[in-house]
């Protein structure tokens, strides 16, 4: 395996909100749908994933619908590739989280894999489904796509690259020019520039501006 295109989904009314939504299942909000359409088309002609996965979160599902359908790829969606939950972190305000558990939020966030909110999953439980559902098409293709919000997508990119796991956000409210990466297995090269991790290997852990 060499490619994989990490593509976060478009804006849901909780992102926009600065809401937590972990593994909530909610729709793009109308007015973010052309715009999560016009950077899926934007994207390379030669980026080339043979198919197309994400979870079972509407907006993951329509992202990826409309990626595999400029791509000309197939989508498969599975509810193992669901974001990692986190419980009754769900649906609040990320500021009130961090102000009334300011503890469990440090522990969570500093490579703490056996930590969760109540009601969630581990970091731990998130990367055993997750890897167990990639680990035969990481074999099989030489280049896939993978839909998914954060806090799971930073989670997964770092699980492909043999990275230490930490928290890099609550959130997935993140700009367009972030909201997809590229990331070369091989080369250990990432970043949101494809001709950077296609051309020159960076080194293991390196970003490519």
């Amino acid at each position: 395996m060499a490619i994989v295109v990490l593509v976060r989904p478009g804006a849901t009314a909780f992102e926009l909100q600065d809401r937590i939504e972990g593994s909530l299942s909610l729709p793009m909000c109308e007015s973010c749908v052309v715009v999560m359409e016009q950077l899926v088309e934007a994207l390379p002609r030669e980026v080339s994933p043979r198919v197309v996965f994400c979870g079972p979160a509407e907006s993951s599902r329509a992202t990826a619908e409309s990626l595999g359908g400029w791509l000309g790829v197939p989508v498969k969606a599975t509810e193992t590739l669901g974001n990692i939950n986190l419980g009754l972190w769900q649906g609040l305000p990320e500021d009130d989280v961090r102000r009334k558990q300011p503890r469990l939020i440090k522990q969570f966030e500093e490579n703490s894999v056996s930590v969760c909110p109540s009601g969630g999953e581990t970091i731990a439980e998130f990367v055993d489904r997750v890897g167990e559902t990639l680990e035969r098409p990481l074999r099989k293709f030489d280049a896939i796509a993978i839909v998914m919000a954060e806090p799971g997508a930073s989670l997964v990119r770092q699980m492909l690259l043999g990275q230490p796991y930490v928290l890099e956000r609550l959130t997935n409210r993140l700009p367009p020019e972030e909201r997809v990466e590229f990331i070369n297995t091989e080369t250990g090269a990432f970043g949101h520039c494809w001709n950077e991790i296609r051309r020159e290997p960076v080194g293991a852990g390196r970003v490519a501006r």
